[in-house]
């Protein structure tokens, strides 16, 4: 998310931060988690950090983006 949507997003939910981030599939049923707490009102990436998890859910719809 870019700085000026994070803002947006703070204030229409009154939110002092919030957490966003992408789920990337790896190989051997494993998924890595990346989050991000970001602040708000100055989009400043209070912490981060990523974990492979092993995936025991399926997808509901896959989404194939080509450059």
């Amino acid at each position: 998310m870019d700085e000026e949507t994070v803002k947006k997003l703070g204030k229409m939910l009154g939110a002092d931060a919030i957490v966003t981030g992408t789920l990337n599939d790896l190989k051997e049923n494993l998924t890595e988690i990346n989050a991000r707490i970001v602040e708000t009102e100055t989009a400043k990436i209070l912490a981060a950090a990523a974990l492979p998890v092993k995936k025991t859910w399926k997808d509901s719809a896959q989404v194939t983006v080509t450059p």
